[in-house]
């Protein structure tokens, strides 16, 4: 973009044949005045000071994007009269202002034109033989820092660990960005270390003392006494005296009860009159609550050493004195009174006050049996089932031990906090812990932080409820702030870590012209040049500098940077920022031909060696975090052209300003392309009426010596000595051809143009004469095209701009809830606590000789499976009784001569039989086995009966007299019954249906004891009605 002059400047600029241009220099020597020095008269006026006497040759322009930062020219004044000896003398004319303009005769002094300005450098130099002042100027850029640090602010104090630690300056949309965490200035720390008790160890040790430990209880049967004898005698006797049993006496020796079923239950129910309960303490249940009490004893015991009261903190007399404060120290809040450093405590806030809600300490009742309601087997699926209402009532027992034990174990435990000395100390309302997101104000789009699950550390968004965020005016910067009241490591049994992660959108950016007009606007003097921002950030629109600072860099440096990764040219004229999209062919100003350029100033020459970059290792990052702390967060990649031709020239580069990969792609492919490939550059001079042109302004070069091209202005420089203008100019020309270079101008070439160009391929890669394939087979070669030579290193292999979309940043986060599930689980083995949590669940089971409350119950019943103990934690049994009888008498009764006596065919009436009685109870886990196996029993007196198959002193089920099924509910997780249905088919695919008796047959109480041969008789009478049901009596 050519240099604009004034009308009268530009309309004798414009003159074939113009008039002399004048040189005038401005010099504050001291104030704010500047002194007018000219290299002649101007218009016949003795001012400005006709006393300038040389000056050299200047760039007219800045070119922020060149290699050197700084224009000089040198200066020499005439002092014939002594005047500027007078102000050196008495001035300090080092780094004073000076100024540089042009103008031509016949326009006033106000019409002049600044073509250089700068300050008065080294070497300064009066000379006495000539009477001159000589000295340089320098014109160096402005250089002011951008960012800030707290020591550049007006704070009260600055902790040392804070003060020189920049504050972010975020631009466009960033990912996990670690936010810088400072504290209050006015805070004091611990003299000593404290300790604060777990403020659960009363409450608890109360609950403790109300823990039951169930009284277990056992029948015995005590020797009758003798009344209960002579009763048995007189029912004895009124048998005896009966004529029917005189019959039999002798054959039973006197034993009615052997012949006597009536008198037989007589005596039972005697027996079981005189029983008692014998009453035992649970010893395991003791040791355990004695064991509870002391734990917690113990521990309020060892907790109280460490309390101070009151205690010291150091920095203790800026806190408000003498009056009720609240300090925080670490998670833990203090109420009292400060008194020089001493502080009085009042009151503590231990965070396990909020977070744990026990219930109130109370007492259990005794334990009684009771029913409670329990939801139903299955969901209803009728309406008739909904109308039932559903649900079971199940006999339990209700308070006692398992329920004073279960209203314990709710009782949840805190920690006891110990402050080390040096501990930090805040007023509770400068404690909150402040997370600097940006100097910037923008959205905060999420917070996140390191959490560990099992073993598994995760980048976890942090729940907006436990941060606030807010946005505070500085009087210069907007700053964005999270803040929250403690540490996230301090949060009970979450595994955080305490760095704060914050994905963050600036409410300045992503588009880098933007962030450039920015940061010229807050830090620097100069102004931007309106036209060629808003077409550059046109042509960047798909193109996004997101990123922070977290340094103090130059403002110039910074931008310098910005354009560069952007692809952009920035240049400094009259005070003004222009910047140049490169990638994009530009339109040319004017031709130049023969007749423009002055004889014999034509050249050419190339780009150096030293500017050769044949291999770019790029660096990158999209943020501070990985989803685990492994992940990487810095990328780097490389790319290399031309190799083959020129070898290996390395460079570096840092593409911090952009974390999208395919826009650092892009821009990193562009200046390879520049820097790996030798350019052709031109010089020529001009007369001055070209001196509106200025660096990268595009003009067509027509001339014999040079094929006809565009070129790029680089350099332009003045002398007024010779009143002549040098240019220097880059070509699209490489060295050795003499046509523009397809990929010179990148932005608008075909958008499926390959890079390299067919036939280019020899420019890729390392240059070695062989390649390196995958072998037929190897996991590597899938998709290989043995046609299509592709070089990984090539970079961008589209490098036009017209198919680009806007990219998508996306930061990377695990949601914690989603993928803690994926995470491998952690398998612990039980527990004892959790055991002895699972044992006081069986206390809720009716399993001693309770009282009932509005049930009945036979003692013992629900304790023992046919007389012995049952189970721990077993399921379901279903009892079955089956009575057996030994026939004592070799002849039938009434009818027919039948072996057995009385008791052959019930149609007879030759029951009851005469002999001993006896019982077997029988065992089952299933309803449907315990039914079959009553079912073969009756089938198997019925067919004694009526085959008269009674043999005399053989043991046989008895006629007429079995048991029901009784159900006996386990105390287990499957405990529960099958409802016994009327006349119908138990379900045989129940567990246990299809196996044999849980245990052994036992004997009953009561009765002679004839167990062994008659078990085995029962083992073999099942098995051979080959049903199967006792196929094991011995299965446990």
């Amino acid at each position: 973009m050519p240099r604009i002059f004034s009308t009268s400047i530009q309309g004798e600029l414009d003159k074939q044949f113009a008039g002399e241009p004048m040189v005038i220099i401005e010099v504050n020597w001291s104030g704010d005045s500047f002194v007018a020095y000219s290299d002649r008269k101007l218009n016949g006026e003795d001012y400005p000071y006709p006393d300038l006497i040389n000056i050299g040759v200047f760039d007219t322009t800045k070119n922020i994007s060149g290699g050197s930062s700084s224009q000089e020219v040198s200066i020499t004044l005439n002092d014939i009269d002594g005047a500027i000896r007078s102000i050196v003398d008495t001035q300090d004319i080092h780094l004073r202002p000076v100024r540089v303009y042009l103008t031509f005769q016949g326009l006033s002094i106000s019409e002049k034109a600044l073509m250089f300005e700068g300050l008065i450098n080294s070497t300064i130099e009066w000379d006495e033989s000539g009477r001159t002042l000589s000295f340089s100027v320098l014109s160096k850029l402005e250089d002011a820092e951008a960012g800030f640090t707290m020591e550049d602010g007006d704070f009260p104090q600055v902790e040392p660990s804070d003060a020189n630690v920049p504050w972010p300056l975020v631009f466009g949309q960033v990912c996990n960005m670690k936010a810088e965490r400072v504290t209050s200035l006015r805070k004091g720390y611990l003299a000593q270390s404290v300790g604060v008790m777990d403020p659960t160890i009363d409450e608890r040790l109360c609950q403790a003392n109300h823990l039951i430990c169930t009284v277990k209880t056992s029948t015995v049967t005590p020797p009758r006494s003798d009344e209960d004898e002579e009763l048995y005698q007189i029912k004895v006797n009124d048998y005896a005296n009966s004529e029917a049993m005189q019959l039999l006496a002798k054959c039973c020796n006197g034993d009615l009860t052997r012949y006597d079923a009536s008198l037989a239950k007589f005596k039972k129910a005697l027996d079981l009159s005189g029983n008692v309960r014998s009453l035992e303490l649970d010893q395991q249940c003791l040791t355990r609550r004695f064991t509870e009490i002391c734990k917690i004893l113990q521990e309020r015991s060892q907790q109280s050493k460490y309390v101070r009261n009151p205690f010291t903190v150091r920095g203790g007399e800026d806190f408000p004195q003498n009056e009720r404060i609240i300090i925080r120290i670490g998670e833990v809040k203090f109420d009292g009174i400060m008194t020089g450093e001493s502080f009085l405590v009042s009151g503590i806030n231990h965070p396990d006050s909020e977070t744990i809600d026990n219930p109130p300490c109370k007492p259990i009742k005794e334990g009684s049996l009771g029913f409670r309601y329990g939801p139903g087997p299955e969901l209803p699926t009728t309406i008739e089932e909904c109308e039932n209402g559903g649900g079971t009532f199940r006999q339990n027992v209700v308070d006692g031990g398992g329920a004073s034990w279960k209203y314990y174990n709710e009782f949840e435990a805190g920690h006891f906090i110990w402050l080390p000395a040096g501990k930090d100390v805040f007023l509770e309302a400068e404690s909150e812990l402040i997370h600097l997101v940006s100097l910037l104000p923008g959205v905060v789009d999420q917070v996140a932080a390191y959490r560990t699950y099992g073993d598994t550390t995760l980048l976890t968004e942090v729940d907006p409820e436990r941060y606030t965020v807010v946005t505070s005016d500085f009087d210069g910067y907007d700053v964005v702030q999270v803040v929250t009241t403690d540490l996230l490591s301090n949060i009970k049994d979450e595994n955080w870590s305490d760095t704060i992660y914050v994905s963050f959108t600036s409410s300045v950016g992503p588009n880098p012209v933007d962030t450039i007009s920015w940061l010229v606007e807050k830090y620097t003097d100069y102004t931007v040049d309106i036209d060629s921002f808003l077409s550059v950030k046109a042509d960047l629109v798909n193109y996004p500098s997101n990123f922070f600072v977290k340094a103090r860099p130059s403002v110039l440096s910074l931008i310098k940077d910005i354009a560069y990764q952007a692809r952009c040219g920035i240049f400094i004229r009259d005070n003004v920022i222009h910047i140049v999209y490169l990638s994009k062919e530009p339109a040319s100003l004017l031709t130049l031909t023969e007749d423009d350029i002055l004889h014999k100033s034509f050249s050419f020459h190339h780009t150096t060696t030293e500017e050769l970059m044949t291999r770019h290792e790029v660096k990158w990052s999209n943020g501070e975090a990985g989803v685990t702390q492994e992940d990487k967060t810095e990328f780097d990649f490389v790319i290399k052209h031309n190799i083959p031709k020129y070898g290996t020239f390395d460079t570096h580069k840092n593409y911090y300003t952009q974390n999208t990969y395919s826009t650092v792609e892009k821009s990193a492919t562009f200046w390879m392309i520049r820097e790996s490939n030798t350019w052709r550059k031109v010089k020529f001079s001009t007369p001055v009426r070209f001196l509106n042109l200025d660096v990268f302004d595009c003009v067509t070069l027509d001339i014999e010596q040079f094929p006809t091209t565009k070129v790029i202005i680089e350099s332009t420089k003045y002398s007024v000595d010779n009143n002549i203008i040098e240019f220097i100019a880059w070509t699209p020309v490489l060295s050795g051809t003499s046509a523009p270079y397809y990929w010179a101008w990148p932005s608008q070439q075909a958008a499926d143009s390959i890079f390299p160009l067919d036939g280019s391929q020899n420019e890729s890669g390392d240059g070695f004469r062989f390649r390196v394939i995958p072998p037929e087979g190897h996991p590597l070669r899938g998709g290989y095209d043995p046609y299509a030579v592709v070089s990984g290193t090539d970079g961008d292999r589209y490098p036009s701009d017209l198919d680009d979309l806007f990219p998508n940043v996306v930061c990377p986060l695990a949601t914690g809830a989603e993928l803690a599930e994926d995470i491998e689980p952690i398998i612990r083995i039980l527990e004892p606590l959790a055991e002895k949590n699972f044992e006081d669940k069986l206390d809720d089971q009716a399993a001693a000789n309770l009282p009932t409350r509005g049930v009945t119950n036979k003692p013992g019943e629900e304790s023992t499976i046919c007389g012995v103990q049952g189970p721990a934690r077993g399921g379901c049994t279903y009892e079955v009784t089956i009575f057996y009888i030994t026939p004592e008498l070799q002849q039938g009764g009434d009818g027919p001569d039948c072996g057995g006596g009385p008791c052959g065919k019930p149609i007879y009436g030759s029951s009851p039989c005469t002999g001993s009685i006896s019982s077997m109870c029988h065992s089952f886990g299933a309803l449907f086995a315990a039914t079959m196996f009553l079912s073969q029993k009756k089938a198997e007196i019925r067919a004694l009966q009526e085959g008269c198959g009674y043999d005399y002193m053989v043991t046989k089920p008895y006629a007429d007299s079995w048991s029901n099924i009784k159900t006996i509910p386990g105390s287990g997780v499957y405990g529960a019954c099958e409802n016994i249905p009327s006349g119908g088919i138990p379900n045989p695919d129940a567990p246990g249906a299809d196996a044999g008796e849980t245990r052994k047959p036992a004997p009953n109480s009561g009765y002679p004891d004839v167990s062994s041969n008659l078990a085995d008789n029962a083992q073999n009478a099942a098995r051979d009605t080959n049903t199967g049901v006792v196929n094991n009596p011995y299965v446990t």
